[in-house]
């Protein structure tokens, strides 16, 4: 049988085997818990005042987007998107998004300018070879997606970016793209992290306590974006979060 429960997770009572739910819901026991929350772009508070959307949770950016498309043929003079993240999200993202607006622009009859940046603080595709990256920035420059490096980001407010030098960057739309962070409750729920503060797991994804508990967290797991293999570091992508679901699918 299977129970669906729409509630978000704020924390774990590990003597008690529960996981605890916001507002005034009940918390839910378990035998087996696995852990598979993802993770979320560090983002400002305030960001969508500031004009600021994150790509997670992917609903909120999809609905944004589809705002953004409605009001295409309604733009005049000019318009300046930016994507800060130079990873692989980041430039997927800045590439599919000018090709979308030029479309939507052409179809509407509008003749307005627009121009979509690319923001990084340590370069594009860092994590990639060199070959790799000589390919994506011709790629760029190919469509006239703009690439911004070196810029640190701080924050963003007015329609501005601020960066930590003192580098200020225009935009009317912004989409924030960058490593993702785990939820706050992780840090304080009793398992082991490591130093970023995801969820230390073990080859078979098993997760440990902290502190010794009458429960020594082995039945519960984590995979995907949540979860760092203890000795196996790699990126947060889902190229790799989506090979947990075959070793949860064997260990549980």
């Amino acid at each position: 049988r299977v129970r669906l429960v729409q509630a978000a997770a704020i924390g774990l009572d590990l003597q008690n085997k529960r996981v605890l739910l916001d507002g005034d819901r009940p918390p839910i026991g378990y035998d087996v818990l696995s852990i598979n929350i993802g993770s979320a772009p560090q983002v400002q508070d305030g960001s969508a005042e500031a004009g600021v959307t994150p790509v997670k949770p992917i609903s909120h950016f999809g609905a944004r987007w589809d705002h953004l498309l409605e009001g295409v043929p309604t733009w005049r003079g000019e318009r300046r998107l930016l994507v800060v993240g130079g990873g692989a999200g980041g430039f997927e993202l800045a590439m599919s998004m000018h090709a979308r607006l030029k479309k939507e622009l052409a179809k509407s009859g509008n003749d307005a300018k627009f121009s979509v940046g690319l923001v990084t603080r340590s370069g594009l595709l860092p994590q990639h070879t060199p070959g790799a990256r000589a390919l994506a920035e011709k790629a760029l420059r190919e469509k006239g997606v703009e690439l911004h490096i070196g810029y640190n980001v701080s924050h963003a407010e007015n329609g501005l970016l601020h960066c930590k030098d003192g580098q200020t960057l225009p935009y009317d739309d912004c989409i924030w793209c960058t490593q993702g962070s785990p939820q706050g409750w992780i840090r304080e729920c009793g398992l082991k992290t490591d130093n970023d503060g995801f969820l230390l797991v073990d080859q078979q994804l098993r997760c440990s306590a902290l502190a010794p508990l009458a429960s020594d967290g082995s039945h519960i797991f984590a995979g995907g974006d949540i979860a760092s293999v203890d000795g196996f570091p790699r990126p947060k992508a889902g190229v790799f979060a989506v090979m947990a679901g075959m070793a949860l699918w064997v260990t549980i």
